[in-house]
């Protein structure tokens, strides 16, 4: 009897849970099974076996170089926070409410006459400082403001867990300042790269003759601008080093951690140290602050005076 009975309930129970999925399938479509390509073996091609209807469904639109979910997500965010942004433009918010402040950021970034109108002025400023650089001091002090603008003129700085001891937090100054997409695109000689180097040349002079260079100096200083960004590409790290399985025992090996007593990844460490002690001075002047520094800091400053 008591077995019967135990049967009897495993039925019910197993009936039950049979009806909850079929429920939840007609609401839900599971989204999973829609993107296998059954027409694939997975022992053969698991990724097509697993995406292949998906991938049909969502081609790579001409204009992207790469498509995925992310960037589905990334446009629909982007749909959001405009819809949120022109409401807020629209209504007649309070003075000092967030709604109101989200509403006059919308209206001024989106104020196409006075942007005209104003040209460059509001860099002025900004063009001044960088035009009083004369040596390398004043350089790197340019270079460290233009870092609080969000900007990343020869390289980045930022702080985050240390790469090898978990328990510190260093500041991490990384490669950067290359106008091109990567450190290849200034060496590949495609036919297709050079055309796109040459055009980035006209670029960059484009861009100076805007902010007020003539003709006759705009080209010269492109050209020189492109030769320097080249020198820094040549002591960037490459691609695929970075991509590797052991970039991470590999960064720590070239990103050596430095003190603030002794901020020394570069031959004139004294100037980064002066900089960094100002800049991050909440931070750097712990004893226990840690700087580390990519391979291309270690030559930076050489390039800076060569160039």
């Amino acid at each position: 009897m008591l077995t019967r009975i135990l049967r009897w309930r495993g039925a019910v129970c197993v009936a039950l849970l049979l009806t909850a999925q079929h429920s939840l399938a007609s609401e839900k479509p599971d989204f999973l099974t829609a993107n296998i390509d059954s027409s694939v073996q997975p022992g053969d091609d698991f990724f097509q076996y697993s995406n292949g209807t998906w991938l049909k469904r969502n081609p790579i639109p001409r204009s992207e170089a790469g498509w995925g979910v992310s960037e589905l997500v990334r446009d629909q965010l982007y749909v959001t926070l405009r819809a949120i942004h022109e409401r807020a433009a629209a209504a007649q918010a309070p003075v000092g409410s967030d709604e109101q402040k989200i509403g006059d950021f919308w209206r001024t970034a989106m104020d196409v006459d006075k942007a005209r109108k104003l040209g460059i002025a509001p860099l002025r400023r900004e063009l001044a400082r960088i035009d009083a650089a004369k040596n390398l001091p004043q350089v790197l002090d340019a270079a460290f403001v233009m870092q609080t603008l969000g900007t990343d003129p020869f390289f980045s700085l930022f702080v985050d867990q240390d790469r090898k001891e978990s328990n510190v937090i260093s500041i991490y100054a990384w490669q950067g300042g290359l106008g091109l997409p990567e450190r290849d695109f200034y060496f590949n000689d495609e036919k297709n790269i050079r055309q796109i180097r040459a055009a980035y040349v006209k670029h960059v002079a484009h861009m100076l003759r805007l902010l007020g260079r003539s003709e006759a100096e705009a080209g010269p200083a492109a050209a020189a601008v492109v030769r320097f960004e080249t020198a820094m590409a040549k002591a960037s790290r490459k691609t695929i080093p970075r991509r590797c399985a052991g970039y991470t025992k590999l960064q720590s090996k070239s990103m050596p951690r430095h003190s603030m007593k002794s901020v020394a990844f570069t031959k004139r460490g004294g100037e980064w140290k002066r900089i960094l002690l100002r800049q991050w001075h909440g931070f750097a002047r712990r004893q226990s602050a840690t700087v580390r520094g990519d391979s291309l800091i270690s030559v930076l400053c050489t390039i800076l005076v060569k160039e």
